[in-house]
């Protein structure tokens, strides 16, 4: 895998690495850095990737970059579509109930 990660991300990737086989450079001008890693091409690992939101931009394995591009436009049509949101949250609404509070 190659990715770009926060700094963060870098920190606990070299405290804890993904794999034996892993880098992480400096990118040039940037506080991000450059991870390189031989992981599993699963889930698991995508899924990992998935939680790290916009903490991490891969540039390959490519089947995970149009993975990744695909699910980013099913979410945002889905966000984008009022009517969607609205079935979701009818279907839903027997798990429970959040409540967000502001405080100013």
């Amino acid at each position: 895998m190659v990715a770009d990660i926060h700094p963060q991300v870098a920190e606990l990737l070299s405290e804890t690495p993904l794999s034996h086989e892993q880098s992480i450079d400096d990118l040039p001008s940037q506080t991000w850095k450059r991870l390189c890693a031989r992981v599993p091409l699963d889930r698991e690992t995508l899924w990992w990737i998935f939680g790290l939101n916009e903490n991490i931009r891969v540039h390959a394995p490519q089947v995970w970059v149009d993975e990744i591009r695909q699910r980013l436009k099913s979410m945002q049509q889905f966000y984008l579509n009022e009517d969607a949101l609205v079935v979701a949250a009818s279907t839903h609404s027997s798990v429970g109930t959040a409540v967000v509070q502001h405080n100013v």
